[in-house]
C-alpha cells in the first residue's frame, strides 16, 4: 500500500475510533507473529517487526514499523 493510501486511512481510523488518538499505555516491538496490522490490515510477516501497543486493559493494537511511524504521525497532527 502506498503512503498517502495507507495515511487517509490511518486518518479515517483514527476518526472513527478503529485506532487510538491518544498515546498507548505500553507498547513493544519484537519478531512478528502474524497477527494482522490494525492500520493496513495485511498480516505482519515474520520478517518484520511487530509493533504491540495497548491502548487499554484488553485493547491491544499490532502495527507494522511504519505504520506505527505513520500512526504516530498522524496522532500528532490532530492532537
Amino acid at each position: 500500500m502506498d503512503d498517502p493510501l495507507l495515511r487517509r486511512r490511518i486518518r479515517e481510523k483514527l476518526a472513527t475510533g478503529h485506532l487510538p488518538r491518544k498515546p498507548p499505555a505500553k507498547v513493544w516491538a519484537g519478531t512478528a507473529t502474524r497477527k494482522t496490522c490494525a492500520a493496513c490490515e495485511a498480516v505482519i510477516e515474520e520478517s518484520d517487526i511487530e509493533i504491540e501497543m495497548e491502548a487499554a486493559p484488553g485493547e491491544t493494537f499490532y502495527l507494522h514499523r511504519r505504520c506505527h511511524e505513520m500512526w504516530s504521525e498522524e496522532r500528532a497532527r490532530i492532537a
